[in-house]
């Protein structure tokens, strides 16, 4: 091998010692970058997930959805064996979140209806009251609980577009629920069509029937 100059082995000497510590940097920045993305990802499995407990939170989606669930009859008024839930189409004009409660023979519903004015200036609410087979709703919230049960969560709750679709299980003292985006997770777009398709069968919508999905009033 020939024997560089000194100037040119230092300098050799230098560079390997620069690139090194370049190659170093890099490796410790894509550590931290990786491991803020697994942060990321393991809150917003969090946010998704189904709780114990009521929808709690006053958060941009969390808060708009309680201020919704607000409208309905307040939990404490349900009974043993209820179910409400919200819906937000992201770039619709319209909203909606449903209250049933199974206290006698039939259950008894209230499907409340937001529309926003075309200049979002304005907001006119609609009040539907009606009622349901016990039958009907025991399906709903049998395959409801299937699925939302025990579910870990997933990374929907990171989507800025499609339906925001929120719910709460009451179930004598226990109260479960969960939030996420049904644009992104096929476990909320899944809750989302089983209440949609039941509610179609009961009541419709005044001015934005939902045969088409969430986003009639697009």
């Amino acid at each position: 091998m020939p024997d560089h100059p000194r100037p040119l082995r230092k300098w050799l000497r230098l560079t390997g010692f620069t690139l090194g510590g370049l190659v170093a940097i890099l490796l410790v920045l894509a550590a931290v970058g990786f491991g803020l993305s697994l942060l990321d990802e393991m809150r917003l499995r969090e946010d998704s997930r189904t709780h114990e407990g009521s929808l709690e939170g006053n958060g941009a989606v969390r808060g708009h959805a309680n201020r919704l669930l607000a409208r309905l009859p307040p939990r404490s008024t349900l009974g043993d064996n209820a179910f409400r839930f919200v819906a937000v189409p992201e770039l619709s004009y319209y909203t909606y979140v449903v209250s049933l409660s199974a206290k006698g023979a039939t259950v008894e519903g209230v499907l409340i209806t937001t529309e926003r004015s075309r200049d979002e200036k304005k907001t006119t609410t609609t009040e539907q009251n009606f009622t349901m087979p016990r039958n009907d709703y025991h399906a709903l919230v049998t395959e409801m609980d299937h699925l939302a049960d025990h579910f870990g969560g997933d990374d929907s709750m990171g989507c800025l577009d499609g339906t925001m679709i929120g719910f709460e299980r009451i179930r004598g003292a226990r109260v479960t629920s969960g939030i996420g985006n049904g644009g992104c997770s096929k476990h909320y777009a899944a809750i989302g069509e089983i209440v949609r398709l039941t509610l179609m069968r009961f009541v419709t919508p005044r001015g934005s029937p939902l045969g088409h999905g969430w986003y009639p009033g697009f």
